[in-house]
């Protein structure tokens, strides 16, 4: 499914792996897939407005760049990617699973919620995230370069690899 216009209203996919690009326009409403193994992709300033739900335990691929707005996300139980490059992200909640969340340029992100995994977060150039909540029991490795800025990073607790990282400086997180 490609969107170049303006839509509202809910998009559902039922099962099965699906592409969304959302390529400038508008969308406001709920964006639905479950079962499959998902890949959004928001770009060219397109701006979404609503919840963005990518539901399953298959792999969630989400793509956010060239100055485009999304909703809400909440990605399912699987190895998540999210990429978010000088565009802006409301929260972000992913279900158990080994998810990687990199944002780059001038990304903002509101709070990021992660379930229980061996999750990484990356965050470089100047982007920033209001904050990080990790689930308990992973290992979760938080990466912060250049001049990204947080509000709050919480990567949970009994993760017996749990790492946060500045600019190369290597720290331990207590458990």
């Amino acid at each position: 499914f490609t969107n170049t216009g303006d839509i509202t209203g809910l998009l559902d996919f039922a099962t099965g792996d699906n592409l969304i690009n959302l390529t400038g326009g508008t969308m406001t409403g709920t964006i639905k897939a479950n079962g499959g193994a998902n890949t959004l992709t928001a770009s060219a300033g397109s701006v979404h407005t609503g919840e963005i739900v990518l539901a399953g335990s298959k792999a969630q691929t989400v793509t956010v760049k060239e100055a485009s707005v999304v909703g809400n996300m909440t990605l399912g139980d699987g190895a998540n990617q999210v990429a978010v490059d000088s565009a802006t992200a409301a929260n972000i909640t992913t279900g158990d699973g080994n998810s990687a969340l990199t944002f780059s340029g001038a990304a903002v992100a509101d709070a990021i919620t992660l379930g229980t995994g061996n999750n990484t977060l990356t965050l470089s150039d100047s982007a920033h995230i209001a904050s990080l909540v990790a689930g308990v029991g992973g290992n979760n490795a938080v990466l912060v370069k250049d001049s990204a800025t947080f509000g709050t990073l919480d990567a949970g607790t009994g993760g017996a690899n749990d790492s946060l990282t500045f600019d190369g400086a290597d720290y331990t997180l207590a458990n």
